[in-house]
């Protein structure tokens, strides 16, 4: 009987081990479930900042070509607005971009690096690596994907900026 009791206590406390260890599995899929959930969270943030970031430059840019006369090319002067990085250009550099007849800032090349450079005379930066960049030569559309799935879609001609999240456009 002695016997009996002991393999049956065994018994139970493996039991409890395993109901202990199939909680705290519970517990922690809880946890990293809502840990994931903000990461995505803050990473559309992010996008959504670049966004607006892009639409605010866009606006000023048009703003500068109109006061200006109209020019084909605007002066873009970033080092008095962001200090310099080993990210950023150089002070010294000076960044000018193309502007078209509306108005809009455009590539000096429409393809994909001349996309990728006009993002980084935009933006005062170079484009980071989570980033793809495509140019869609029917719409006249240079698109910038990030990796989580979001893109800022810029049209040359008009000068919209459609912001997209998995496909879907986002206000």
């Amino acid at each position: 009987m002695l016997k009996q009791q002991q393999a049956e206590g065994e018994l139970l406390s493996v039991y409890g081990k395993l109901i202990a260890i199939t909680i705290i599995a519970m517990v922690l899929a809880v946890f990293s479930y809502r840990y994931f959930d903000q990461v995505e969270r803050v990473s559309a943030q992010g996008q959504s900042i670049e966004h607006q970031r892009l639409l605010r430059i866009l606006v000023t840019l048009k703003s500068q070509w109109l006061s200006k006369g109209q020019p084909r090319y605007l002066n873009l002067d970033w080092h008095q607005v962001i200090p310099a990085t080993a990210n950023s250009k150089s002070p010294r550099e000076i960044q000018f971009v193309k502007m078209s007849r509306q108005g809009w800032p455009i590539p000096d090349f429409e393809t994909v690096q001349g996309c990728t450079k006009l993002w980084s005379a935009l933006m005062g930066k170079e484009i980071d690596a989570d980033i793809d960049v495509k140019y869609q030569s029917q719409q006249s559309v240079c698109r910038y994907v990030f990796d989580s799935g979001y893109s800022v879609s810029y049209q040359l001609s008009s000068g919209r900026v459609i912001y997209t999240a998995n496909g879907q456009k986002v206000p």
